[in-house]
């Protein structure tokens, strides 16, 4: 793990100067110094094309989701003709994979208007605010933040993804449960019994013939089937229900590990290689969008604003909020260096989101445009 380029700090220390910031926060010096090295960090082009990197793995992920999706339904469609309780489930799992469909279509979506806004609070408000000279330029720019504060207040889809997706995991869950039991149920153990029946008959019409020894030898040699056709019809029938018990069990590992994989199921080798797609997998790398999106509409809490307020929270209605009341101080406030350092590390931060929200839209919709069902 990488460590900061400053030396480590003893704990008691450290829990000392965390207790002072609590208490009456950083020092202004405390504050630019850290405010000047996280600028560093986001213009550091390695940690950009790592970022970039992870979000084009988030959207690939999600196309490979949808195709094990795809897959399982195709074989549930395949058990149907023999297997009743299929007539149920089928319908169903393809109701979560359009709905899955939907989500990430809602994701794209959801990202390209943040992708926007987050242009719009870089090129037009925070480039107002950054070159404040005079106090005709901060009345301006307290108008044109003012303006964009009232425009989010009526954008507010910040959680509308990560509900739903949360939501289709929760009844998948469910479902994968009630699958496997139905499954084992209805299915697995009816075809379990009746391979283990035929098998019986095998060996007793090898038994019956009576040479070499019995069936021993002769369904090593697979001589049975070879010389009668009665046990060769018995193999058959055995081997169909093999199969289609082979295909049972594979739907329900896929199901499994779709909402909870093994870790001896991950890829080994490559650090290329991605884990098997699965739904906790997507949920965990799209927090960072659902903590952008919700950076979006946040509420405004309480603070008691200072230009080296300690309470930054980097959401953006909030923040803009924030920044307003300090440029409402006056001039001097409004060119003071902490707060136009913020300001600067503010548009910093807005190009990386950018090019990852736009990284993730085309990567979605590289796998959402093709005909779910072709």
């Amino acid at each position: 793990m990488s460590q900061p380029d400053t030396s480590i700090l003893p704990i008691e220390e450290s829990f000392a100067i965390v207790e002072r910031w609590r208490t009456v926060g950083p020092t202004e010096e405390e504050r630019n110094d850290f405010i000047k090295r996280a600028s560093a960090v986001v213009i550091d082009s390695d940690m950009v094309n790592e970022f970039l990197k992870k979000v084009s793995e988030v959207g690939k992920l999600g196309g490979r989701i949808d195709q094990i999706m795809c897959r399982l339904a195709v074989q549930m469609i395949w058990l149907l003709p023999n297997h009743w309780v299929m007539v149920v489930l089928v319908p169903e799992w393809k109701d979560f994979r359009m709905r899955y469909r939907d989500t990430m279509t809602t994701s794209m979506v959801t990202a390209e208007s943040i992708r926007s806004i987050l242009r719009e609070f870089d090129a037009v408000y925070l480039a107002q605010v950054q070159n404040i000279q005079t106090e005709q330029d901060r009345l301006n720019a307290m108008a044109k933040m003012e303006y964009f504060i009232s425009e989010l207040e009526q954008w507010d889809k910040s959680q509308v993804v990560m509900r739903e997706l949360l939501e289709l995991k929760r009844d998948i869950d469910a479902f994968v449960a009630k699958f496997t039991v139905s499954m084992k149920q209805n299915v697995i153990a009816p075809l379990t019994s009746d391979i283990e029946a035929i098998d019986a008959e095998i060996i007793a019409a090898h038994n019956s013939i009576g040479i070499l020894g019995g069936s021993g030898i002769l369904r090593a040699l697979e001589l049975g089937a070879k010389a009668s056709n009665v046990i060769a019809s018995l193999q058959y029938h055995r081997d169909k229900k093999a199969e289609a018990l082979k295909e049972v069990r594979r739907a329900v590992t896929l199901l499994n590990e779709l909402v909870a994989p093994l870790e001896k199921a991950r890829p080994k080798g490559k650090s290329t290689e991605l884990p098997l797609p699965d739904i906790d997998a997507m949920l965990e790398d799209l927090v960072v969008f659902g903590e952008i999106w919700s950076a979006v509409s946040a509420s405004e809490t309480s603070h008691n604003l200072s230009i080296t307020d300690r309470d930054w929270d980097g959401q953006i209605r909030s923040q803009t909020v924030q920044f307003n009341k300090i440029l409402g101080r006056g001039l001097e406030a409004a060119t003071n260096t902490g707060f136009k350092l913020q300001v600067k590390l503010a548009r910093e931060v807005c190009t990386p989101l950018i090019n990852g929200l736009t990284e993730y839209a085309e990567q979605v919709w590289s796998w959402l445009s093709i005909p779910p069902w072709g």
